[in-house]
């Protein structure tokens, strides 16, 4: 998948061939296991749901300017969580493929010291056992930013602190607790049913000075106002970028859901499952006074099947003036996905997101790569692309 995303994505061959060598000198080694040896279903990871270890994001923001990220979480050659001691490492190796002016991972340091439990935690009540993933943004002049995420539940149930008061300690040694401090002000004013719980820490391997911080909550709360009120803490944050970010949800938010009623909730197709949930991350960084935004709307829980959901991106994409990126789109993503159809169901497709940016709003699809969808199993591949325009919405 990364190879198609990049040559679609016009990256120079130069750039797409380095970023070969990083996909089978370090993604690939990372999943662990290859999907035929493992038994039955892939690991149990946070990532994907059905254990692919990977996610590709596509930020397109013209035909000619596309960008390509990915996450990973490293697997164990046995095919478990790869233990944290190696997490940092994993780490120390992306300096290979990144700007040596600029990596750091001082802040992926606090993080984990803060973050992250370092034994094995028996009883664990979590439907899933993660607590660190790898990130890498594919830039289009040779060099990767990497990034680290962290999950800090498993430390939570072994020290008895709460995820929160954890977070609010790693966001004081960043230098980032009056940013921090809004976020939880507002966080605590929710009523029962749009109530969040917080998921994860993420920041950049760059220098304090040029890094971020990224803390992602989700909320069972699934209507367009109160995800609106999240993203902007309840009208708090009212900054251009903000307001575009948010104009861009509702756009998005009538293509998906075909609904125009702000207070009506979308029922979830997978209640229960740890990433049912619409979700919102506060970025900070040192130079800001308030955090930014983005906005993740979990597309494979919430919609029909992936054919309804190329469909409405397609349809976004041609309402913003990119009509040739809308007419492609959904042959693009059939072709990213030879397994199946899109019309049999979703997970090709995960998220989309729509983050605040300087410029106006950022539009992020994520996808996944289905490492162990039935029909690879099978070993069966559709032999050409259906036509899927007319498909209806749900």
């Amino acid at each position: 998948m990364l190879r198609l995303l990049l040559e679609r994505s016009l990256y120079p061959s130069n750039t797409s061939r380095k970023y070969a060598y990083f996909e089978t000198a370090y993604l690939i080694p990372l999943c662990g296991l290859c999907p035929h040896e493992f038994e039955t279903t892939g690991p149990s990871s946070y990532v994907g749901d059905d254990g692919t270890p990977i996610e590709f994001s596509w930020v397109i923001e013209s035909e000619d300017k596309m960008t390509v990220r990915c996450i990973i979480e490293p697997i164990s050659s046995f095919g478990t969580v790869a233990p944290s001691s190696t997490w940092m490492s994993f780490l120390l190796s992306l300096r290979i493929f990144s700007d040596h002016e600029t990596f750091d991972i001082a802040w992926a340091q606090t993080c984990f010291n803060y973050l992250a439990y370092n034994s094995v935690l028996y009883g664990n009540t979590s439907q899933h056992s993660s607590q660190f993933i790898v990130g890498a943004d594919c830039t289009h002049n040779d060099d990767i930013v990497g990034k680290a995420y962290f999950l800090p539940h498993i430390r939570s149930q072994a020290t008895g602190i709460s995820i929160d008061k954890l977070v609010t300690e790693c966001m004081k040694a960043l230098g980032l607790e009056d940013p921090w401090a809004m976020v939880i002000r507002y966080l605590a004013t929710l009523p029962e049913h749009c109530q969040t719980k917080t998921e994860i820490v993420a920041v950049d391997c760059l220098q304090p000075s040029k890094n971020r911080a990224k803390v992602y909550v989700r909320t069972q709360a699934s209507s367009l106002r109160s995800i609106i009120d999240l993203m902007s803490l309840g009208g708090e944050l009212s900054d251009p970028s903000i307001l575009s970010a948010i104009a861009t949800v509702r756009h998005l938010w009538r293509l998906l859901f075909s609904e125009a009623d702000e207070s009506v909730s979308i029922p979830c197709l997978r209640p229960g499952h740890f990433g049912s949930g619409f979700s919102v991350y506060f970025e900070m960084g040192l130079s800001r006074s308030t955090p930014s935004t983005k906005a993740y709307i979990p597309i494979r829980h919430y919609c029909r099947d992936d054919a309804v959901i190329a469909q409405a991106m397609a349809q976004y994409y041609r309402d913003i003036g990119l009509s040739s990126v809308g007419d492609r789109y959904i042959s693009d993503i059939q072709r990213l996905c030879p397994h199946r159809d899109l019309s049999a169901r979703t997970g090709v497709q995960t998220y989309i997101g729509c983050a605040a940016k300087k410029g106006g709003s950022q539009v992020s699809v994520y996808l996944s790569p289905e490492s162990f969808a039935p029909e690879r199993r099978l070993k069966t591949t559709p032999e050409k692309i259906e036509n899927i325009e007319n498909t209806g919405r749900s």
